[in-house]
């Protein structure tokens, strides 16, 4: 048992790089095409000063360091499932940002008896000078016994609004990335640096209670912010967030809808850019619902809606 005391736990700050190498990994790992996300030069003529971050890149940063904060703990990796992540975005970072990260553990509480643990963590993302950039949350669970049959994880992908045409109860269509294969999962491992065996080892998977490898939590949510990325710019992605409710196994083809749930002026009573609220599903293919999410992006009269891409 993980002791309820370590609740309100400020872990230390670190600060992270932001490289273009791994910048251009990391894209070419989830699909992100966008030449703004892998040329220096795109993103320049784009108002970028350099590459941008992805949106669901910056849990990697942060990944590192909350492993060695698990192992402190006692906590393997292999008993641990990624439950929710979200973002809330303050402004975008970029290739040659020094980012100073902050987390802290603001709640551990037993689940399903004492089978399962709950751990949440927040976590302040700052540029040097103190400029926010994201702030992350994120629940694990900790399962207390290495062979329980207990694994939530997923797969999945988003879409993007445009103002032209959109209305409350919009329907998106419907997008079906490729199937999950291990190689796919080894390549987002090594960019996004989550080596969590039950994703890339068989054995290791099947020692943790499941019947084979499945998909990072994580990856899916880079599909969803590649979906989202190429149809609404980074800067505009105000949030998203996803709860992982059932596992996306090796070979899965998950498919991915959205639903325009509220069409919103500015909060502050300004002339700015209204937002639009996104419930997200991801379903696997005669499966189970695997992800439930929602996403907010602003809206800019960008013209008409292109085809998505599949």
């Amino acid at each position: 048992m993980i002791d309820p005391s370590y609740a309100g736990t400020r872990h230390p700050r670190f600060d992270a790089e932001v490289e273009r190498g791994r910048l251009r990994s990391f894209a070419a790992a989830v699909g992100l095409d966008e030449a703004v996300f892998h040329d220096v030069d795109a993103a320049r003529a784009a108002g970028h000063p350099d590459l941008p971050v992805p949106p669901t890149f910056l849990f990697g940063l942060e990944l590192e360091r909350s492993q060695d904060t698990l192992a402190a703990m006692g906590i393997e990796m292999a008993r641990v499932l990624h439950i929710e992540q979200g973002f809330v975005y303050h402004s975008t970072a970029h290739a040659g940002d020094r980012l100073t990260f902050a987390p802290v553990l603001v709640s551990v509480r037993a689940h399903r008896g004492a089978r399962l643990q709950l751990l949440a963590t927040e976590t302040a993302v700052t540029r040097r000078d103190g400029t926010p950039v994201a702030d992350l949350r994120q629940v694990l669970a900790v399962r207390e016994d290495p062979a329980a049959r207990d694994a939530r994880s997923t797969g999945g992908c988003l879409v993007r609004v445009d103002p032209a045409g959109l209305a409350v109860g919009t329907e998106l269509p419907e997008l079906v990335p490729p199937p999950v294969t291990r190689a796919m999962l080894a390549l987002y491992a090594g960019a996004s640096g989550d080596h969590n065996p039950i994703h890339i080892d068989s054995d290791a998977a099947v020692a943790a209670g499941l019947e084979d490898v499945i998909a990072h939590g994580m990856l899916s949510m880079a599909f969803l912010g590649r979906m989202l990325t190429a149809r609404v710019p980074v800067e505009d992605l105000v949030s998203f967030r996803v709860t992982f409710r059932a596992p996306t196994p090796v070979h899965a083809r998950p498919r991915c809808t959205a639903r325009v749930v509220s069409v919103d002026p500015p909060a502050d009573g300004s002339d700015g850019p209204r937002t639009a609220r996104l419930d997200l599903t991801v379903r696997l293919e005669d499966g189970p619902v695997t992800v439930r999410g929602e996403a907010v992006v602003r809206l800019r009269d960008t013209g008409a809606v292109p085809a998505p891409p599949h």
